[in-house]
């Protein structure tokens, strides 16, 4: 293959089927742009165009919006806001041990 064939490939995905299963796989899986650009031949920079492009056509293809998960949830009511049917919650924890000071008038 020449190598500005080579290059011409790496700059877009060809077909729609293509650009289809480019953006459900980013959605399903959330890879990094790296490894989305070694699966489909593009270099970082282009995996973040195509994401950029091909993220709001899907969304006004569905007619509603793809919504990546959250990272953290910060309260009990922000949870029970993104899970509304939930009636119990177990949490599990583990004990750390902790070093306080040897001076009482430090420990609070």
């Amino acid at each position: 293959m020449p190598f500005t064939q080579i290059i011409l490939q790496s700059l877009y995905l060809p077909t729609p089927l293509d650009k289809l299963l480019f953006i459900l796989l980013y959605l399903k899986c959330y890879p990094t742009y790296d490894l989305q650009g070694l699966l489909f031949g593009l270099d970082r920079t282009r995996v973040c165009r195509w994401v950029k492009i091909l993220l709001p056509v899907l969304e006004m293809t569905l007619g509603r919006e793809c919504v990546l998960p959250a990272r953290q949830i910060r309260s009990a009511e922000e949870f029970f806001r993104a899970f509304p049917g939930v009636k119990d919650v177990f949490i599990d924890g583990t004990e750390r041990p902790v070093q306080k000071p040897k001076n009482l008038r430090r420990r609070k």
